[in-house]
């Protein structure tokens, strides 16, 4: 999704993700045992993990994931829940969780009912 792509700096601009990843490294190079070209290499190509929590560090001030990290889960949710939705598995279209479930308010709500949760548990249910 290029738009959302575009508002992040860390995904649109790769000499900025670098800058930001390597100073990052810099900081606990001596503790790491990295040297200048180690935090070249890992800045230039990051693990996953390591780039989602840069991530939310950077740009959410570690409060929450950011467009990566966030993009990640939802997609492995939706499609989780998809795949177990009433009615998918008797070869309809899925069309009972694109209606049922279509942002973070519905999982909530959806889990919640079919889970039996205490509601006092949950105070924004």
């Amino acid at each position: 999704m290029p738009e959302l792509v575009r508002l992040s700096p860390l995904l649109s601009s790769r000499p900025y993700r670098e800058a930001v990843i390597a100073e990052w490294l810099a900081e606990g190079a001596s503790a790491a045992g990295f040297d200048a070209e180690d935090i070249r290499e890992i800045a230039a190509d990051p693990p996953l993990l390591l780039f989602v929590l840069i991530e939310a560090a950077h740009e959410m001030a570690g409060e929450r994931l950011g467009i990566l990290g966030s993009t990640l889960i939802a997609e492995t949710v939706f499609k989780g829940l998809r795949a177990k939705l009433p009615g998918r598995a008797a070869g309809t279209s899925g069309q009972a969780c694109n209606s049922e479930i279509s942002s973070m308010s519905d999982i909530i709500r959806f889990v919640h009912e079919r889970a039996g949760i205490d509601e006092s548990a949950i105070a924004f249910l």
